[in-house]
């Protein structure tokens, strides 16, 4: 948990206690305690992003007031100051909170460098333990709930179960163990998609939709993870402190939706709006690592003109298919010595 979410778990234990000791007391106790823990100097969860580059074999590093670059061989890793947003290998994607200045260092979250940074340079080491057998996939709305509705009149709900057929024939092909939660048109909540996902035991839950924006130039493809709690979602500055079942995941949640949208942008030509965070349901009271992507806009002429297309539909479900199968090897993979 974060300092912030620290802060806030603390009031709530403290103030209902407060009818008991004298109030000023009280409010100086709060007071001093919120000021210790938002001290610079006890930031325990600030993690020097010089030393985080050493630890993981980057030897050429450069800081600027805008920038802090690590690059090696493999791999190059740009932070913007004060951002949340991280290019890895020139693929985009979006941290729980901001880098920092922290005695005169640029910082990051503990948070960070162990459920983002470290899927990402060292994804094998995070999936130790994770299951890699049954995969669920889960097609958005359906039913009385057609989702959003494309320039062309095609619904999400029609469009994403397309989708999610094709990518589990390409996964079966490959013998992995496939449920869906919906294989015709029928409703469900948004409760009972991840349940179905626990109860079948999945290892791994996607969930598949389709975007639509006011603004008809907003295009591309972006994949979610859960936010870690004490940490605002990717489109707020608002923190959540709440813990979810599917925080338990937080680093394979990473490895998964970062593998997902790299394999759609290696198989279409569409722009990156990154790996970013959000609290949906379906990822909060996920039991398994769980991602969901988000695979054009329907608002958009150009992109629903293509997702109208079966061979663009294929390219996607390739890409979703090569994401969660690579996921898959690396989770077998770590099971070894």
């Amino acid at each position: 948990m974060n300092r912030q979410g620290l802060i806030a778990a603390l009031l709530r234990a403290t103030l209902p206690s407060m009818h008991n000791v004298n109030r000023l007391n009280a409010l100086t106790y709060l007071v001093l305690t919120v000021a210790l823990l938002s001290s610079p100097t006890l930031s325990d969860d600030a993690v020097p992003l010089k030393g985080l580059a050493q630890r993981y074999g980057f030897t050429a590093t450069t800081e600027t007031n805008s920038q802090v670059r690590w690059k090696s061989r493999y791999s190059t890793v740009v932070f913007n100051t004060g951002s949340r947003r991280l290019l890895f290998n020139n693929r985009l994607f979006w941290l729980n909170g901001p880098i920092e200045k922290n005695n005169k260092h640029w910082s990051i979250s503990k948070t960070d460098a162990d459920t983002v940074i470290k899927p990402l340079l060292q994804a094998r080491s995070v999936l130790s333990g994770q299951g890699h057998s049954i995969v669920v996939l889960d097609p958005g709305h359906g039913g009385a709930d057609p989702g959003a509705i494309g320039r062309t009149k095609v619904t999400e709900k029609k469009l994403v179960l397309d989708i999610s057929k094709r990518v589990k024939r390409k996964l079966l092909s490959s013998n992995v163990a496939v449920r869906m939660t919906r294989s015709k048109d029928t409703t469900l909540t948004l409760e009972q998609r991840p349940k179905l996902a626990s109860r079948w035991g999945g290892d791994v839950f996607v969930s598949i939709h389709a975007n639509k924006a006011s603004n008809e130039t907003a295009r591309g493809i972006e994949t979610f993870a859960l936010p870690a709690a004490g940490y605002a979602s990717t489109t707020s500055n608002k923190a959540n402190s709440n813990q979810y079942a599917g925080n338990k995941h937080n680093a394979a949640n990473t490895a998964l939706a970062g593998l997902i949208q790299q394999g759609i942008l290696a198989h279409t030509d569409t722009p990156d709006r990154g790996v970013k965070r959000a609290r949906f349901t379906v990822l909060r009271n996920a039991t398994c690592p769980a991602a969901l992507v988000e695979v054009g806009f329907l608002s958009n002429k150009t992109e629903a003109g293509l997702l109208g297309t079966s061979a663009y539909r294929e390219k996607v479900a390739e890409g979703i298919a090569q994401g969660i199968l690579t996921y898959l090897v690396k989770a077998e993979a770590s099971q070894k010595p």
